[in-house]
């Protein structure tokens, strides 16, 4: 329950009330505020109990009670301590290490020996605390002489046999040392000093300001239409780099009892060998979740992990390790550095991380990459999402990145101040303490808070009052830059959630620094902008390389000029025009930038369109006009729906069109022919129109040579041989058959005809349809016994008896679903079940373009369309209408009438050229469920038994890997097959079926299918039936991920090495 408004007013009465009486502090009342607007659940629990009429000294106490508590808790959190630069603390420090020594050997040590230890002890302890400048604390250097001087006095008279001080020599080479920090000390100025450290201080703001750009930069290169996974990783590795200054990047996953390593050096995954993972789960039990852990080569603290991923050929690695958000993986991941630049701010990040708490920030980005990676491996990505995710990784290391400030203001004071750190509330004890002492102090105001103080500062001071004006100053500006940061950010992450219009932002310079998403070639066209994301690694984007329009420019560039002429406080707008906008922003009368917004409103458009078509045919009958508008309505946001899904296709086979050569990948087997050849013709080449003429004119098909051989297509069904005789009597349920209720059942496992025979039976028994529907059962017998004959009849290997049976059993499971229960009734779920396992009888193991390019008999009966599906629903139906077979002979005229037009429907679905249709027309129904429920709809039902039966057809590649791949494999084997014979006679050869016979290449186009084709699918299922379908996902994310380790396994070394460059 959260506060109501009485609460809040009540609670800010009493903390204003508490600070005014000095009860407690500024700070903690800004702290009060902020962990109620955070809504911290103590805090708000606390107010819902303590407030009301009269509980105002209740609520008073229970907040001094927090305050208390929240400092004890910060007290036990905090486990670095800030330590004083003064050296004399390091001089105690050596004096209490030699205190350790035995009382026996240090009294046997002569005087003089021990203080030339001494003496350079304190010379060692000097230098630690010699900044770059070699300058040094005056105090600290008079001191130091001193005791040098005291402990010379006192060995004087201590002197060896020749009469020499063997402490002399020894003090004498140090003596010098310290002269020469003095002429150094005394050749610079102190105003060369404090110019130096503002300098310092505002080089450090600058590069801590660039974080935030480098984080838009990298947003930028996310704004390609045509993102392919390649340039996703190159934008992953210069995130990394923009905000931590890593190189390279590793990580461990233990997922399914195994443990995988990638790197991104070579962007490969690999497994680990049960050896080394028992090693390394023993490592990491050393090591602390959430924690940055450095580490150190030449201790060999985590000798596998360091094995595993080469660090020494890194000069640095950081490793932190975590569980994984999404699917809860244990997650190892490791930072590489190739360099040994201590001065990059950037790499702080990681050093501070621990120490001020943010290291959860460092490991949200870990995160991010690691699923990032492994999502883009295994599905076709949205940049838009990790768009959004890259802004708000970018804001949080903004927010931290104000400790990088604190530490560097810190590192460059003790040039010539001793700084203190604090990490703590200011308690009363602690202002106390700040009144009596005498030091200026600079604080962070934060979730953990930092303060500064400066001994030996005096205000007083002209130039110590410049350069804390100055440090305050910076201050100011880089809080109000955070802030800035904020306000972009979200405004941002608006337009980044709108489909209907485009924003590009410009800084006053009229530098491109945000585009909210990528740019359709349709605007492309129309406003001729020219827009080419990888240009921001090598120069600044302007708004006149963009718009190539004179139009736009001048109106940019006249609005500029009017603003520098009439400053306001205010967005200006002075361009009406409704398809784009110009927008200039001016803050305390200083010109900011400017943003260009185009507006494409699709949906709107297309209502505009229809209604226009639709009013036509309409007569001015005010009345039949008014009773007709709410059937044109909805009429209209169907058709807007149907053109928005066919958009939607196009704009993915578009982007698929430029991330892989789809005409030649095995993409093209889903594409409808018109569209296909659509893609076809945006690609252009480099050919002159002649050469272009004559390769059509080749490529014009020639009628092959007659073929000796038919291809048997008669739908007739002819007993020439003896059939397999199938006992009806064996028909029954085992207790074993319960494996038919899981999504893990495999078919393959099986040699007996007669015990698939009865599987079949038995899916129909346990669904209850035998005795539901009067199935006979002898008639059964004969159908399967004429089935399995018709499906193995040109000895498949993949399109085969065992095929049908296994979608039959994965439409069975699906149909098990609640959701499923719930939306089909038992007669279409019993003519489901048997469409799975009839939908590919008598299949020739060759594609429909194979049948159409060969002018089968097929392809000419049924005009070129869906040949193979239409002959396969045609050989069961004809099946059926033999009285000996069909089981289904109890079902009325209408009910059989039914049956026919579900299994037709369901089968056509299988034809994988309406796979994107299908896939696009479904995921827009289960969106619009909310406005209309699922299953009101005429075609709800077709759709989803569509789905069903669609999706079962993939079922072998959604199993676990070792079963995938068997199916892979035979599929693979038919496709080497068509080849060959294409060629034999003369057709055009389908290239993505070349050499799939060449590991490397099988494994290559298996990726690809099963991300871009077969995942949607089961993912798109599993949404709807929400998550029964989980372990397909997963299965399919491991298939991908064990392909690609086979690609990489096997790919020539030639080829690698063309990779590689």
């Amino acid at each position: 329950m959260d506060p109501q408004l009485s609460h809040y007013t009540q609670f800010f009465i009493v903390v204003t009330n508490l600070c005014k009486t000095n009860q407690i502090t500024p700070e903690q009342k800004s702290l009060l505020k902020s962990n109620l607007t955070s809504k911290d659940e103590k805090i708000c629990r606390m107010l819902i109990q303590n407030s009301g009429p009269g509980k105002e000294i209740q609520l008073r106490e229970a907040l001094l009670d927090y305050l208390a508590a929240q400092n004890k808790q910060i007290q036990r959190r905090r486990s670095h301590k800030s330590k004083t630069v003064h050296f004399m603390k390091d001089v105690a420090e050596q004096e209490t290490q030699q205190e350790i020594v035995p009382q026996q050997e240090s009294s046997a040590q002569p005087l003089a020996s021990a203080a030339a230890v001494m003496i350079e002890q304190l010379v060692g302890v000097l230098h630690k605390h010699i900044d770059k400048h070699s300058l040094l604390v005056s105090e600290d250097k008079e001191k130091l002489i001193q005791l040098c001087n005291l402990i010379q006095k006192l060995t004087s008279e201590q002197v060896d046999l020749d009469g020499v001080s063997p402490f002399r020599a020894r003090y004498s080479s140090e003596n010098s040392k310290l002269a020469e920090i003095s002429e150094k000390d005394l050749d610079s100025s102190d105003e060369d000093v404090y110019e130096k450290m503002v300098k310092g201080i505002d080089h450090i703001y600058k590069e801590l300001k660039s974080i935030f750009t480098g984080n838009l930069h990298t947003h930028l290169l996310l704004m390609q239409e045509d993102i392919s996974y390649e340039n996703l990783y190159q934008v992953l590795k210069f995130l990394l780099k923009t905000l931590v200054d890593a190189d390279e990047f590793t990580f461990f996953i233990h997922r399914d009892k195994e443990w995988e390593v990638y790197s991104s050096s070579n962007d490969s995954i690999k497994d680990v060998t049960p050896e080394e993972a028992q090693r390394v789960t023993d490592e990491l039990a050393y090591i602390r979740p959430f924690c940055i852990h450095r580490i150190d080569p030449k201790q060999r603290q985590y000798p596998q992990i360091e094995e595993t991923c080469k660090t020494n050929t890194f000069s640095q690695t950081s490793i932190v390790k975590f569980q994984l958000q999404l699917k809860n993986y244990e997650v190892l991941f490791c930072l590489h550095w190739t360099d040994k630049d201590k001065k990059n701010i950037k790499r702080k990040f990681i050093n501070y991380a621990n120490m001020y708490g943010f290291n959860k920030d460092v490991t949200h980005l870990a995160q991010f990459l690691v699923e990032t990676i492994i999502t883009a491996k295994v599905q076709f990505f949205n940049p838009l999402r990790f768009s959004d995710q890259v802004q708000d990784i970018g804001i949080s290391f903004m927010r931290i990145s104000r400790f990088l400030l604190v530490e560097g203001i810190k590192k460059v004071l003790s040039i010539k101040f001793e700084v203190e750190k604090e990490q703590t509330f200011s308690t009363d004890e602690n202002i106390k303490r700040q009144k009596e002492s005498q030091c200026v102090k600079i604080e962070l105001k934060d979730q953990n808070p930092v303060t500064l103080r400066i001994k030996d500062m005096d205000l007083k001071n002209e130039q110590d009052l410049h350069l804390y004006s100055a440090i305050i100053q910076i201050q100011e500006k880089y809080d109000g830059y955070v802030k800035l940061c904020y306000e972009k950010s979200a405004f941002y992450k608006y337009f980044l959630r709108t489909t209907d219009s485009l924003l590009f932002d410009f800084n006053k310079q009229g530098e491109l620094i945000f585009l909210s998403r990528p740019i359709s070639k349709s605007l492309k066209e129309r406003f001729n902008i020219n827009f080419d994301p990888k240009a921001i690694l090598y120069n600044k984007i302007s708004y006149q390389d963009i718009f190539a329009q004179n139009s736009i420019i001048s109106n940019i560039e006249v609005n500029i000029q009017n603003i520098h002429e009439n400053r306001r406080n205010q967005y200006l707008s002075n361009l009406e025009n409704p398809q784009f906008e110009i927008f200039l922003k001016v803050v305390d009368n200083d010109f900011k930038g400017f943003t260009v917004i185009f507006h494409e409103n699709e949906a709107r458009r297309l209502k505009q369109y229809f209604m226009a078509l639709k009013i036509d045919n309409m007569t001015n009958d005010v009345q039949k006009e008014a009773e007709a508008n709410k059937s044109l309505e909805e009429d209209i946001q169907k058709q807007i729906l149907i053109q928005y899904n066919k958009h939607q296709t196009f704009k993915f086979l578009n982007q698929l069109d430029e991330t892989q050569d789809v005409a030649n990948s095995m993409i093209a087997l889903f594409i409808p022919e018109n569209e296909l050849q659509q893609i076809r013709h945006r690609k252009t080449d480099g050919r002159s129109p002649e050469q272009q003429s004559k390769d059509l004119q080749n490529d014009q098909w020639v009628a092959p040579p007659q073929k000796k051989k038919k291809i048997g297509s008669s739908v007739y069904i002819k007993y020439q041989q003896q059939l397999e005789t199938v006992d009806a009597n064996l028909f029954k349920v085992n207790d074993s058959d319960s494996q038919l209720d899981l999504f893990e059942f495999n078919i393959l496992v099986l040699d007996s005809s007669q015990e698939k025979h009865r599987l079949v039976y038995s899916i129909l028994e346990r669904n209850g349809f035998i005795s539901q529907y009067k199935l006979n059962k002898q008639c059964l017998a004969q159908f399967l016994s004429v089935l399995q004959k018709k499906y193995n009849k040109r000895n498949n290997s993949f399109h085969n008896y065992d095929h049908g049976i296994a979608v039959m059993q994965s439409a069975h499971y699906m149909l098990q679903c609640g959701k499923a229960k719930q939306q089909i009734d038992d007669f279409r779920r019993m003519s489901t079940i048997i469409s799975g396992l009839c939908h590919d009888v008598s299949h020739t193991g060759r594609t429909n373009i194979f049948m159409i390019n060969s002018r089968s008999k097929l392809a000419t009966r049924y005009h070129d369309s869906s040949p193979l599906e239409q002959h396969h629903a045609a050989t069961t139906i004809f099946m059926l209408k033999d009285p000996s077979l069909n089981f289904l002979n109890s079902l009325s005229k209408e009910q059989s009438q039914q049956f026919r037009r579900i299994l037709i429907d369901n089968i056509l679905y299988t034809d994988i050229k309406v796979h994107f249709t299908l896939l696009k027309d479904f995921e827009s129904r289960i969106k619009d469920e909310v406005t209309k429920p699922f299953g009101t709809g005429d075609d709800d039902l077709k759709l989803l038994t569509g789905m069903i039966i669609h999706t079962a057809d993939f079922n072998g590649g959604a199993k676990v890997f070792e079963i995938s791949r068997i199916w892979s494999e035979r599929v693979n084997k038919e496709f080497s097959a068509q080849y060959d014979e294409e060629g034999r006679l003369g057709i055009p050869q389908t290239p993505f079926l070349k050499d799939l016979d060449k590991l490397h290449i099988m494994a290559k186009s298996e990726m690809g299918f099963f991300k871009v084709i077969v995942r949607p699918l089961w993912f798109t299922l599993n949404t709807f039936f929400d998550g029964y379908l989980q372990q397909s996902i997963t299965n399919l994310d491991n298939t991908i991920i064990s392909w690609e380790k086979i690609y990489h396994a096997n790919l020539p070394k030639e080829e690698k090495q063309q990779q590689q460059l």
